[in-house]
């Protein structure tokens, strides 16, 4: 049998469905009882409906993970930040998560996470080029 690496610089969607649907599947086998799958998509709007945040996440594997937090800077300062967390943290208690995670970098929002209980496990040196990425957790259910 001949194989061969096809790199791909665009989406396709087919042969990517394809790829996740069968690593999911696999998964599914060997940890059925903790493989839930769901999203997190929470937008913060004014009163003409104009996006001023957002909070986006992934839950699996017992935890969620908080992908993106944005705050308008009009809106910064006021708790909107950490009220997008809390929904998104409630939204994984009701998945049955353990607990959630998140990356940030040493200019973003570490202090931030830590302040609403985030504790860092790990961090990247030189991600991005003379920078930090960490790693952080809250866990709220032993």
């Amino acid at each position: 049998m001949e194989l061969r690496i096809d790199a791909q610089s665009t989406s396709l969607g087919e042969d990517m469905r394809y790829v996740v649907d069968q690593l999911r599947r696999e998964n599914l086998e060997r940890a059925r009882s903790v493989w839930k799958t769901g999203e997190v998509r929470l937008f913060l709007r004014d009163e003409a409906d104009q996006i001023l945040g957002g909070c986006f996440a992934s839950m699996n594997m017992g935890w969620i993970h908080i992908l993106i937090l944005w705050v308008d800077k009009a809106a910064r300062g006021q708790g909107w930040g950490k009220r997008l967390i809390e929904k998104a943290e409630l939204l994984g208690r009701e998945f049955d998560a353990v607990g959630a995670m998140v990356e940030t970098t040493d200019f973003q929002a570490r202090p931030f996470y830590e302040s609403l209980g985030y504790t860092v496990f790990a961090k990247l040196e030189d991600c991005p080029p003379e920078h930090i990425t960490y790693i952080l957790k809250k866990r709220w259910m032993e």
